[in-house]
């Protein structure tokens, strides 16, 4: 083939390249804007149905099948962005979360995730991690949170004297003023520390109880230092039980070694066991101890013990021991002051024992029946044996009992009966005298006759001889089965009658 025709079949076949070029550019672009293209002066609609834009929106990307693609970049080509502008969006790599710019000056742009966009919010407490955590803490003096780095920590320290916090199961000190209005149990004791702890202030009729439970333990109110307590000291009427009311056990108050006191101020009359309900009320124990009754320095006591209505049985001292009971009065009087034919007893119960009027030591008058009125008093007259001793025989000083008026004697006064055959006369009195005094008064109820002289012999404390006016008796001064009467002159016994 000849180069002319060669050239020419090169040009013909570069025009239909040329041509074939143009037809699928304008086939392409007939495509686009038949099929796919729907452009309009102010919208776009980009979707594969032919659905024109929504009048709303400036783009309107529409597909069942396929997602919108943002631009996806690192945070630190997120951050190399020149100026951009507000509502700039991008998918942040670094982050796995949408980020839309939020700033309206470009220079200074916030990159803020969106929400809901698989991060966090978009800040909490200063805080912008798309995972952050929360954890509890108690450093601080007051409840706060710290957050750093991706974790919040809620921080709760313990209550103190200086820090407002949780109460915990340890030792712990806590200041200011504090009302509970509800009922509370404290296990483990509450300890005021130079303050004051009230209970029950408020104005309802509300209890107070301590020590109330049915556990075993210790109930301690006051410590070791010098202190006031006061119980039911306000100005109306309180009633303060200590120990139960309802069960038998016993309440007993320890002083150690010092003393209790009750109302020893104000004008104020001082109640023990004034109830309705039956029961004994003791004091004092088993040991040596010093019980005082209205023992102030000045002014004059009036001490009621049993002044109810219904009949009262008052013990002093032990009932059932050996223990002894002193009553002391000082210098002054010691009077038992029955009003309305009141009765008092002494001794009265069915036990035996000793009762003393008068001590060895102190020197004093001790009257009985003293009053202006009528008095019948009464010694030893209950149903069994009893013995009365007015005056000091078990002892060998001497001594001076006046007995004023007519007095009656029921019973035997220093009367023995003999039990001797012949003029060695043995009596046994009862009660026993320890030794012979001068004027001791003997009844002799002999069983024989004396020949002459003779002698008397009383509870084995010697013998000494029976004289009349210095001398022997005659015989048959003493006659048996006749009583005679025997006066102690110190040395003898001299016979007085027959």
């Amino acid at each position: 083939m000849s180069n002319d025709k060669l050239s020419r079949l090169k040009k013909t076949n570069k025009i239909k390249s040329i041509n074939m070029k143009t037809y699928f550019l304008i086939m392409l672009l007939i495509g686009q804007l038949a099929f796919t293209t729907k452009s309009f002066s102010q919208n776009i609609a980009i979707n594969g149905t032919g659905v024109l834009p929504d009048e709303s929106a400036m783009l309107d990307v529409s597909s069942t099948t396929k997602g919108f693609l943002t631009p996806r970049m690192t945070t630190a080509q997120q951050n190399a962005i020149l100026l951009p502008t507000l509502g700039l969006l991008v998918f942040n790599t670094t982050d796995n979360v949408f980020k839309v710019n939020t700033s309206n000056n470009p220079a200074i742009p916030a990159w803020t995730p969106l929400l809901g966009s698989g991060g966090a919010v978009s800040s909490v407490n200063g805080l912008t991690a798309a995972v952050q955590t929360f954890a509890t803490g108690n450093t601080g003096a007051d409840f706060n949170i710290s957050s750093t780095g991706f974790t919040h920590t809620l921080n709760m320290p313990d209550a103190s004297v200086t820090t407002r916090g949780v109460v915990t199961t340890g030792l712990q000190t806590f200041s200011g003023a504090k009302t509970w209005n509800h009922t509370g149990t404290f296990l483990a004791g509450i300890t005021a520390m130079g303050g004051t702890i009230n209970l029950n202030t408020d104005a309802t009729a509300n209890g107070v109880n301590i020590g109330t439970s049915t556990n075993t333990g210790a109930v301690t109110i006051g410590g070791t230092g010098t202190q006031t307590i006061s119980i039911g000291n306000g100005l109306a009427a309180k009633t303060v039980n200590i120990g139960s009311s309802a069960t038998t056990s016993t309440t007993t108050i320890l002083s150690g070694s010092g003393g209790i006191m009750i109302n020893n101020a104000n004008n104020q009359p001082t109640s023990i066991g004034t109830g309705t309900s039956t029961g004994a009320v003791t004091i004092g124990g088993t040991g040596i101890q010093s019980i005082n009754l209205g023992t102030g320095a000045t002014g004059i006591k009036t001490i009621g013990i049993g002044t109810g209505a219904a009949a009262n049985i008052i013990s002093i001292g032990s009932a059932t021991g050996a223990a002894s009971l002193s009553q002391r009065v000082g210098t002054g009087n010691f009077s038992l002051d029955g009003a309305g034919g009141s009765i008092y007893s002494i001794g009265a119960s069915t036990t035996s024992g000793t009762i003393t009027i008068g001590g060895t030591a102190q020197t004093g008058a001790i009257t009985i029946g003293s009053s202006s009125g009528p008095q019948t008093l009464n010694l030893g007259t209950g149903g069994g044996v009893s013995t009365v001793i007015i005056g000091d025989n078990l002892n060998a000083t001497s001594g001076t009992t006046l007995i004023g008026g007519s007095t009656t004697i029921n019973g035997a006064f220093n009367y023995g009966r003999s039990i001797n055959t012949d003029d060695s006369y043995v009596v046994t009195l009862n009660p026993a005298p320890t030794s012979y005094t001068t004027g001791m008064l003997i009844i002799l109820d002999a069983n024989s006759n004396n020949s002459g002289s003779c002698t008397l012999n009383v509870n084995n404390l010697g013998i000494r001889n029976i004289l009349k006016g210095g001398s022997n008796p005659p015989k048959n001064a003493i006659n048996a089965n006749g009583i005679c009467i025997l006066i102690y002159d110190g040395t003898s016994f001299q016979l007085i009658s027959q």
